[in-house]
């Protein structure tokens, strides 16, 4: 009686299939052996009180197949359960999933504001080479000035040291009375003119010399701010290498999460 749920009136207690039924002709069921108990205080049926009822027996005939669609529905019931479990288990992954989703984009963010630092970084490092270019330029242009300055001051130099080696040679050679009017006027007219000419060199050896201390500091200033330059172009091609290291390794995880 797996399918209909029958409940003995006297007792109340379920009907089993192993237990004896009986049933009056007013309708009810009782088990048997209530009845029989009952029968024996009562004439009338223990659920209407009808007199006197009759009683006989009943017997059932159990369908197996209600154990066969209590099997499929516990079947059934098994794999529902399971496909809700599944159902769980997704739902929990897609949870995991957009948490994972929401990290990497976060990171993805971060990533893209240290990349465009970095290209900014970048350009800046190519500006500043290119300025660094520019400054070694000057320094070389400014070297190479110094350096002709430096062999005009010697150039002078030398040529006053030859005026002043003929000034003494000249001097001990001044004729006496004995030479000519026209020799003695002549040598006069150049041992007058030698320090003109001697004035007027060591005027242009002291403006060269002036220049050239001018071009020294100057060349001394530029060599310091060339080492500056070099200093920190030193630096920017290490920061340019640790950049790329940097967006290398961004790029090899992105190119096997596409791939």
């Amino acid at each position: 009686m797996s399918g209909l749920k029958l409940m003995c009136p006297i007792c109340t207690d379920d009907v089993r299939e192993t237990e004896e039924v009986d049933s009056t002709n007013c309708g009810h069921i009782f088990h048997s052996s209530c009845l029989e108990q009952w029968k024996e205080r009562n004439s009338t049926c223990p659920q209407c009180r009808h007199k006197n009822p009759s009683t006989h027996k009943l017997f059932f005939i159990i369908n197996d197949s209600d154990d066969e669609t209590q099997v499929e529905n516990s079947d059934l019931t098994a794999k529902l359960e399971s496909s809700l479990k599944k159902i769980q288990n997704l739902k929990e992954k897609l949870e995991e999933s957009n948490v994972n989703f929401l990290s990497l984009e976060e990171l993805y963010t971060v990533q893209e504001e240290q990349t465009k630092e970095m290209k900014n970084q970048m350009a800046e490092l190519a500006n500043n080479f290119e300025n660094f270019l520019q400054l070694h330029a000057l320094y070389c242009e400014s070297e190479e000035r110094a350096r002709l300055l430096l062999q005009e001051n010697e150039r002078l130099t030398l040529e006053n040291d030859y005026v002043n080696d003929q000034l003494d040679l000249k001097t001990p050679k001044i004729p006496t009375t004995s030479a000519s009017p026209q020799y003695t006027a002549s040598v006069e007219n150049s041992i007058d003119d030698a320090p003109t000419a001697k004035s007027e060199l060591e005027d242009r050896i002291k403006h060269l010399q002036q220049d050239n201390a001018l071009l020294n500091k100057e060349n001394s200033f530029k060599t310091k701010e060339v080492e500056l330059k070099t200093k920190e172009l030193s630096m920017l091609r290490r920061m340019l290498k640790e950049t790329s290291i940097l967006l290398d390794a961004y790029k090899e995880p992105q190119h096997t999460h596409e791939t």
